[in-house]
């Protein structure tokens, strides 16, 4: 007999033993430190666990949380383990590689933490910034267009300034800029 068709033989045989199969269930709890469900199948058969991690690693991969008494999809990938696949409603989202972390809620989006702050908004920084162009822009106007008066003490300069130094900027705050549903 070949390799070849003893290595068939073998795939014949483990396939017809593992049967992979799907069963829609209601989530009836969830455990965040193991990363897994307690789940009510809809056909009434006995509760069962399900893992809601996506990789092996409890500390990296993706993580999908379903709402409590939503509808999920176990598939069985042996006769005692199931993964969800399918989610009717999720309640959050966590991605992980390495120390790189995305995080999603009905809340906010999060880089990393979110120990940052909001993400800037572009269009916001740059309306702040042209505002601060602007106010040195009139300042160099000022500048280039007064006209020296001998012995005057600096008041003709302080009155074509006048203008210029009376408007104070506001200081820019960072919901100014920042959208604070995006943390990063």
């Amino acid at each position: 007999m070949s390799l070849r068709k003893t290595i068939q033989e073998f795939i014949k045989e483990y396939l017809s033993r593992e049967k992979i199969y799907s069963q829609v269930c209601e989530v009836i709890s969830i455990d965040g430190t193991t990363r897994t469900c307690q789940l009510s199948p809809v056909n009434g058969d006995a509760e069962r666990k399900g893992r809601i991690q996506a990789s092996l690693s409890l500390s990296e991969g993706l993580y999908i949380v379903p709402v409590v008494g939503s509808k999920v999809l176990l598939t069985f990938i042996n006769n005692l383990t199931g993964v969800i696949t399918r989610y009717s409603e999720i309640e959050s989202f966590e991605i992980k590689i390495s120390d790189k972390q995305i995080n999603i809620d009905e809340n906010e989006i999060s880089f990393n933490g979110g120990s940052n702050g909001g993400m800037v908004i572009p269009l916001s920084a740059v309306n702040r910034l042209n505002l601060i162009e602007q106010d040195i822009n009139d300042l160099k106007t000022v500048l280039s267009t007064w006209i020296v008066a001998p012995t005057d003490g600096g008041a003709a300069l302080k009155a074509a300034a006048a203008t210029w130094y009376g408007a104070d900027l506001t200081e820019t705050q960072l919901i100014d800029i920042a959208n604070e549903d995006i943390k990063q």
